[in-house]
Protein backbone atom coordinates (compact mmCIF):
# COMPACT_ATOMS: atom_id res chain seq x y z
CA UNK A 1 0.00 0.00 0.00
CA UNK A 2 1.27 3.36 -0.77
CA UNK A 3 2.06 5.73 2.02
CA UNK A 4 0.88 9.02 2.61
CA UNK A 5 4.17 10.90 1.59
CA UNK A 6 4.72 8.60 -1.45
CA UNK A 7 1.06 9.77 -2.68
CA UNK A 8 1.28 13.31 -1.98
CA UNK A 9 4.83 13.44 -3.73
CA UNK A 10 3.11 11.67 -6.86
CA UNK A 11 0.46 14.28 -6.81
CA UNK A 12 2.43 17.29 -6.40
CA UNK A 13 6.02 16.72 -7.27
CA UNK A 14 7.04 16.58 -11.41
CA UNK A 15 9.11 13.36 -11.54
CA UNK A 16 12.07 13.28 -13.71
CA UNK A 17 13.89 10.09 -15.39
CA UNK A 18 17.69 10.60 -16.07
CA UNK A 19 19.97 8.19 -18.43
CA UNK A 20 23.21 10.03 -17.97
CA UNK A 21 25.31 7.62 -20.59
CA UNK A 22 28.35 7.71 -22.23
CA UNK A 23 27.23 8.11 -25.26
CA UNK A 24 23.66 10.38 -24.82
CA UNK A 25 21.98 11.68 -22.30
CA UNK A 26 18.11 10.61 -22.06
CA UNK A 27 15.40 12.02 -19.62
CA UNK A 28 11.76 11.75 -19.81
CA UNK A 29 8.62 13.28 -17.56
CA UNK A 30 6.36 10.75 -15.55
CA UNK A 31 3.09 10.83 -17.44
CA UNK A 32 4.25 12.68 -20.51
CA UNK A 33 5.49 11.49 -23.48
CA UNK A 34 8.53 14.21 -24.07
CA UNK A 35 11.69 12.53 -24.53
CA UNK A 36 15.21 14.44 -24.37
CA UNK A 37 17.80 12.69 -26.21
CA UNK A 38 20.91 14.23 -26.73
CA UNK A 39 24.62 13.21 -26.97
CA UNK A 40 26.72 13.14 -23.88
CA UNK A 41 29.02 15.71 -25.64
CA UNK A 42 30.17 18.87 -23.43
CA UNK A 43 32.24 21.80 -25.13
CA UNK A 44 34.60 23.29 -22.83
CA UNK A 45 36.81 27.06 -22.54
CA UNK A 46 40.13 25.66 -21.46
CA UNK A 47 41.43 29.04 -20.49
CA UNK A 48 38.16 29.88 -18.70
CA UNK A 49 36.67 26.61 -17.67
CA UNK A 50 33.35 27.55 -18.60
CA UNK A 51 31.16 25.45 -20.79
CA UNK A 52 30.15 26.58 -24.38
CA UNK A 53 27.65 24.29 -25.68
CA UNK A 54 26.15 20.94 -24.31
CA UNK A 55 24.47 17.86 -26.38
CA UNK A 56 23.47 18.15 -29.47
CA UNK A 57 25.21 22.16 -30.37
CA UNK A 58 28.26 20.56 -28.80
CA UNK A 59 28.38 17.64 -30.75
CA UNK A 60 27.44 20.18 -33.88
CA UNK A 61 31.20 21.84 -32.80
CA UNK A 62 33.18 18.76 -32.79
CA UNK A 63 36.37 19.04 -34.40
CA UNK A 64 35.19 22.66 -35.72
CA UNK A 65 36.22 24.85 -32.61
CA UNK A 66 39.69 26.73 -31.85
CA UNK A 67 42.29 24.86 -29.76
CA UNK A 68 41.46 26.40 -26.18
CA UNK A 69 37.72 24.89 -26.93
CA UNK A 70 37.34 21.19 -26.25
CA UNK A 71 34.47 19.08 -27.16
CA UNK A 72 34.34 16.08 -25.07
CA UNK A 73 32.71 13.00 -23.03
CA UNK A 74 32.66 13.69 -20.17
CA UNK A 75 31.86 10.35 -18.73
CA UNK A 76 34.25 7.88 -20.74
CA UNK A 77 34.65 3.62 -20.00
CA UNK A 78 32.34 4.21 -17.04
CA UNK A 79 33.75 6.99 -15.17
CA UNK A 80 33.64 10.67 -14.89
CA UNK A 81 36.14 11.91 -16.29
CA UNK A 82 35.62 15.60 -16.40
CA UNK A 83 33.36 16.64 -14.04
CA UNK A 84 32.10 20.32 -14.52
CA UNK A 85 31.14 18.55 -17.87
CA UNK A 86 29.14 15.98 -16.20
CA UNK A 87 26.96 18.27 -14.16
CA UNK A 88 26.38 20.29 -17.30
CA UNK A 89 24.98 17.77 -18.92
CA UNK A 90 22.60 16.77 -15.88
CA UNK A 91 21.59 20.29 -15.36
CA UNK A 92 20.96 20.44 -19.54
CA UNK A 93 18.41 17.20 -18.77
CA UNK A 94 16.79 19.20 -15.27
CA UNK A 95 16.35 22.74 -16.81
CA UNK A 96 14.70 21.30 -20.15
CA UNK A 97 12.47 18.77 -18.21
CA UNK A 98 11.22 21.55 -16.03
CA UNK A 99 10.69 23.53 -18.92
CA UNK A 100 7.68 20.96 -19.95
CA UNK A 101 6.30 20.25 -16.44
CA UNK A 102 7.69 22.30 -12.84
CA UNK A 103 5.10 21.39 -10.76
CA UNK A 104 4.21 22.62 -7.59
CA UNK A 105 7.35 21.36 -5.66
CA UNK A 106 10.96 21.00 -6.47
CA UNK A 107 10.74 17.62 -8.84
CA UNK A 108 11.87 13.77 -7.45
CA UNK A 109 14.63 12.99 -10.19
CA UNK A 110 16.06 9.91 -10.30
CA UNK A 111 19.48 9.43 -12.46
CA UNK A 112 21.39 6.03 -14.03
CA UNK A 113 24.66 6.21 -13.63
CA UNK A 114 26.63 3.19 -14.87
CA UNK A 115 27.85 0.62 -12.34
CA UNK A 116 31.92 2.18 -12.16
CA UNK A 117 30.79 6.19 -11.17
CA UNK A 118 32.58 6.08 -7.68
CA UNK A 119 30.03 6.47 -4.78
CA UNK A 120 31.72 9.80 -4.43
CA UNK A 121 31.14 10.95 -7.53
CA UNK A 122 27.66 9.62 -6.96
CA UNK A 123 26.84 12.08 -4.39
CA UNK A 124 28.74 14.86 -6.16
CA UNK A 125 26.16 14.32 -9.22
CA UNK A 126 23.33 14.32 -6.50
CA UNK A 127 24.18 17.65 -5.14
CA UNK A 128 24.31 19.00 -8.45
CA UNK A 129 21.10 18.01 -9.39
CA UNK A 130 19.63 19.38 -6.30
CA UNK A 131 21.64 22.85 -7.21
CA UNK A 132 20.00 21.86 -10.81
CA UNK A 133 16.22 22.48 -8.70
CA UNK A 134 16.13 19.30 -7.97
CA UNK A 135 14.40 17.87 -4.96
CA UNK A 136 14.73 14.35 -3.24
CA UNK A 137 17.09 12.51 -5.55
CA UNK A 138 18.29 8.90 -6.53
CA UNK A 139 21.02 7.38 -8.15
CA UNK A 140 20.72 4.01 -9.47
CA UNK A 141 22.91 1.50 -11.24
CA UNK A 142 22.06 1.66 -15.45
CA UNK A 143 21.73 -2.33 -15.15
CA UNK A 144 19.97 -2.59 -12.64
CA UNK A 145 17.37 0.34 -13.89
CA UNK A 146 17.36 -1.66 -17.62
CA UNK A 147 16.23 -4.83 -16.15
CA UNK A 148 13.28 -3.21 -14.80
CA UNK A 149 12.80 -1.35 -17.76
CA UNK A 150 12.66 -4.92 -19.66
CA UNK A 151 10.13 -5.15 -17.41
CA UNK A 152 11.31 -7.95 -14.47
CA UNK A 153 9.94 -7.71 -11.21
CA UNK A 154 13.20 -7.76 -8.90
CA UNK A 155 11.49 -9.06 -6.05
CA UNK A 156 10.68 -12.46 -7.65
CA UNK A 157 13.40 -15.25 -6.37
CA UNK A 158 13.93 -16.14 -10.37
CA UNK A 159 17.61 -14.97 -11.55
CA UNK A 160 17.60 -13.20 -14.51
CA UNK A 161 21.13 -11.79 -16.15
CA UNK A 162 21.42 -8.40 -18.54
CA UNK A 163 24.30 -6.90 -20.17
CA UNK A 164 23.91 -3.38 -20.56
CA UNK A 165 25.64 -2.76 -23.76
CA UNK A 166 26.40 1.10 -23.82
CA UNK A 167 28.94 3.38 -25.07
CA UNK A 168 31.89 2.99 -22.51
CA UNK A 169 30.94 -0.24 -20.65
CA UNK A 170 29.12 -3.13 -20.68
CA UNK A 171 27.42 -4.39 -17.58
CA UNK A 172 26.60 -7.85 -16.78
CA UNK A 173 24.38 -8.64 -14.09
CA UNK A 174 22.47 -11.37 -12.42
CA UNK A 175 19.68 -10.10 -10.08
CA UNK A 176 17.62 -11.98 -8.11
CA UNK A 177 14.70 -10.71 -4.91
CA UNK A 178 16.46 -7.44 -5.85
CA UNK A 179 20.42 -8.54 -5.13
CA UNK A 180 23.11 -8.90 -7.34
CA UNK A 181 24.54 -12.13 -7.43
CA UNK A 182 26.97 -11.39 -10.08
CA UNK A 183 27.96 -7.90 -11.36
CA UNK A 184 30.92 -7.49 -13.88
CA UNK A 185 31.53 -4.19 -15.89
CA UNK A 186 33.92 -4.80 -18.95
CA UNK A 187 35.13 -1.32 -20.52
CA UNK A 188 34.58 -2.70 -23.87
CA UNK A 189 31.55 -1.16 -25.58
CA UNK A 190 30.50 1.09 -28.13
CA UNK A 191 33.22 3.44 -28.02
CA UNK A 192 35.46 0.43 -28.66
CA UNK A 193 33.92 -0.36 -31.19
CA UNK A 194 34.07 3.19 -32.79
CA UNK A 195 38.29 2.57 -32.48
CA UNK A 196 38.31 -0.99 -34.17
CA UNK A 197 36.18 0.45 -37.01
CA UNK A 198 39.09 3.82 -37.13
CA UNK A 199 41.94 1.41 -36.66
CA UNK A 200 40.52 -1.36 -39.68
CA UNK A 201 40.06 1.86 -41.95
CA UNK A 202 43.46 3.16 -41.30
CA UNK A 203 45.46 -0.21 -41.61
CA UNK A 204 43.15 -1.37 -44.79
CA UNK A 205 42.42 1.38 -46.42
CA UNK A 206 45.04 4.86 -44.70
CA UNK A 207 42.31 6.35 -44.09
CA UNK A 208 41.58 8.45 -40.84
CA UNK A 209 38.33 9.50 -39.63
CA UNK A 210 37.40 10.91 -36.40
CA UNK A 211 35.78 8.89 -33.77
CA UNK A 212 32.73 10.35 -34.19
CA UNK A 213 32.49 9.92 -37.55
CA UNK A 214 32.73 5.97 -36.97
CA UNK A 215 29.91 6.28 -34.34
CA UNK A 216 28.24 7.63 -37.52
CA UNK A 217 29.25 4.95 -39.71
CA UNK A 218 28.47 2.24 -36.93
CA UNK A 219 25.23 3.24 -36.13
CA UNK A 220 23.91 3.47 -39.67
CA UNK A 221 26.00 0.51 -41.34
CA UNK A 222 26.54 -2.00 -39.01
CA UNK A 223 24.42 -5.06 -39.71
CA UNK A 224 25.51 -8.91 -38.36
CA UNK A 225 22.98 -10.00 -40.79
CA UNK A 226 25.35 -8.52 -43.56
CA UNK A 227 28.00 -11.33 -42.80
CA UNK A 228 25.26 -13.93 -43.71
CA UNK A 229 23.53 -12.36 -46.11
CA UNK A 230 24.29 -12.94 -50.00
CA UNK A 231 23.51 -9.52 -50.91
CA UNK A 232 26.10 -6.84 -50.87
CA UNK A 233 26.57 -3.02 -50.84
CA UNK A 234 28.85 -0.34 -51.18
CA UNK A 235 29.40 2.60 -48.58
CA UNK A 236 31.70 5.53 -49.68
CA UNK A 237 33.46 6.81 -46.99
CA UNK A 238 35.25 10.49 -46.60
CA UNK A 239 38.02 11.04 -44.26
CA UNK A 240 41.54 12.06 -44.57
CA UNK A 241 44.72 10.19 -46.34
CA UNK A 242 47.19 9.17 -43.35
CA UNK A 243 50.27 10.01 -45.21
CA UNK A 244 49.48 13.10 -47.23
CA UNK A 245 46.68 14.53 -44.69
CA UNK A 246 44.80 15.56 -47.69
CA UNK A 247 41.06 14.83 -47.76
CA UNK A 248 40.52 11.07 -49.60
CA UNK A 249 37.13 9.30 -50.05
CA UNK A 250 37.21 5.17 -50.71
CA UNK A 251 34.16 2.60 -50.96
CA UNK A 252 34.02 -0.14 -49.06
CA UNK A 253 31.79 -3.80 -48.92
CA UNK A 254 28.60 -3.43 -46.42
CA UNK A 255 30.05 -6.37 -44.33
CA UNK A 256 33.06 -5.06 -43.89
CA UNK A 257 31.71 -2.07 -41.08
CA UNK A 258 30.47 -5.60 -38.76
CA UNK A 259 33.66 -7.58 -40.05
CA UNK A 260 35.51 -4.46 -37.94
CA UNK A 261 33.27 -4.55 -34.85
CA UNK A 262 33.45 -8.41 -34.52
CA UNK A 263 36.51 -8.56 -32.32
CA UNK A 264 34.99 -6.46 -29.88
CA UNK A 265 31.65 -8.00 -29.99
CA UNK A 266 33.11 -11.54 -29.09
CA UNK A 267 35.38 -9.91 -26.08
CA UNK A 268 31.40 -8.76 -24.85
CA UNK A 269 30.43 -12.52 -25.35
CA UNK A 270 33.14 -13.54 -23.28
CA UNK A 271 32.20 -11.49 -20.63
CA UNK A 272 28.93 -12.90 -20.07
CA UNK A 273 30.69 -16.29 -20.50
CA UNK A 274 32.35 -15.82 -17.60
CA UNK A 275 29.66 -14.11 -15.59
CA UNK A 276 27.08 -17.26 -16.36
CA UNK A 277 30.13 -19.61 -15.23
CA UNK A 278 30.06 -17.79 -11.89
CA UNK A 279 26.90 -18.48 -11.31
CA UNK A 280 25.37 -22.02 -9.22
CA UNK A 281 23.90 -24.48 -10.41
CA UNK A 282 20.20 -23.66 -9.79
CA UNK A 283 20.78 -19.71 -11.33
CA UNK A 284 22.24 -20.62 -14.50
CA UNK A 285 19.18 -23.26 -14.83
CA UNK A 286 16.73 -20.01 -14.26
CA UNK A 287 19.40 -18.32 -16.95
CA UNK A 288 19.27 -21.16 -19.40
CA UNK A 289 15.07 -20.80 -18.93
CA UNK A 290 14.83 -16.84 -19.00
CA UNK A 291 17.58 -16.28 -21.78
CA UNK A 292 19.93 -13.45 -21.27
CA UNK A 293 18.45 -9.92 -21.72
CA UNK A 294 20.76 -7.04 -23.82
CA UNK A 295 20.27 -3.33 -23.74
CA UNK A 296 21.86 -0.29 -24.75
CA UNK A 297 22.68 1.25 -28.04
CA UNK A 298 25.05 -1.55 -28.45
CA UNK A 299 21.71 -4.12 -28.63
CA UNK A 300 20.51 -1.91 -31.79
CA UNK A 301 22.68 -3.82 -33.83
CA UNK A 302 20.77 -5.81 -36.47
CA UNK A 303 21.30 -8.99 -35.55
CA UNK A 304 23.29 -9.17 -32.02
CA UNK A 305 20.53 -11.06 -30.50
CA UNK A 306 21.41 -14.43 -33.39
CA UNK A 307 25.38 -14.07 -32.34
CA UNK A 308 24.84 -14.12 -29.30
CA UNK A 309 22.78 -16.44 -29.30
CA UNK A 310 25.18 -18.89 -31.85
CA UNK A 311 28.13 -17.92 -29.08
CA UNK A 312 26.61 -18.89 -26.13
CA UNK A 313 24.26 -21.40 -26.76
CA UNK A 314 21.34 -19.71 -24.89
CA UNK A 315 19.18 -17.94 -26.25
CA UNK A 316 19.28 -13.84 -26.47
CA UNK A 317 16.71 -11.56 -26.35
CA UNK A 318 16.77 -7.86 -27.29
CA UNK A 319 14.55 -6.09 -24.70
CA UNK A 320 11.88 -3.88 -26.26
CA UNK A 321 13.65 -0.08 -27.20
CA UNK A 322 16.97 -1.34 -25.31
CA UNK A 323 18.33 2.24 -25.65
CA UNK A 324 16.04 3.83 -23.51
CA UNK A 325 15.76 0.89 -21.42
CA UNK A 326 17.77 2.29 -18.17
CA UNK A 327 15.10 5.98 -18.60
CA UNK A 328 12.28 3.43 -19.01
CA UNK A 329 13.23 1.55 -15.27
CA UNK A 330 13.86 4.84 -14.04
CA UNK A 331 10.70 6.18 -14.49
CA UNK A 332 9.12 2.96 -13.52
CA UNK A 333 10.98 3.39 -9.91
CA UNK A 334 9.75 6.92 -9.63
CA UNK A 335 5.60 5.34 -9.85
CA UNK A 336 7.08 2.49 -7.28
CA UNK A 337 8.88 4.19 -4.54
CA UNK A 338 8.31 0.70 -2.70
CA UNK A 339 10.83 -1.24 -5.50
CA UNK A 340 12.59 1.57 -5.32
CA UNK A 341 13.23 1.29 -1.61
CA UNK A 342 14.16 -1.80 -1.95
CA UNK A 343 17.08 -1.11 -4.10
CA UNK A 344 18.26 1.48 -1.48
CA UNK A 345 18.35 -1.32 0.59
CA UNK A 346 20.45 -3.76 -1.69
CA UNK A 347 22.59 -0.89 -2.60
CA UNK A 348 21.53 -1.00 -6.26
CA UNK A 349 20.71 2.17 -5.29
CA UNK A 350 21.43 5.71 -3.83
CA UNK A 351 20.17 9.03 -2.23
Amino acid sequence: MISLSDKFNQIFRTGIAIDLGTANTLATIRGSEWLLFEPSIVCINQQSKNIVEVGSLARQLAGRTPEYVRCIRPLQDGVINEFIGAEALLKMAITKSLQQNHGLLRPLVIVGVPSLVSEVEMMALLDAAVSAGAGKTYAVYEPVAAAIGAGWALEESKARLIADIGGGTTDIVVLSQGRLLVDKTIKIAGDEMDLALQTYLQNKYNLAISTFMAEDLKIKHASLDLLLSSKQSEIKILGRDVHSGLPKSITIRGTEIAEAILPVLQKITDAVSRAISECSAEVINDLQSEGIYLAGGGAELPGISSFVTKVIGMKAIVVQKPQQAVLKGNLELINNPRLLRLLVNTGCAFE
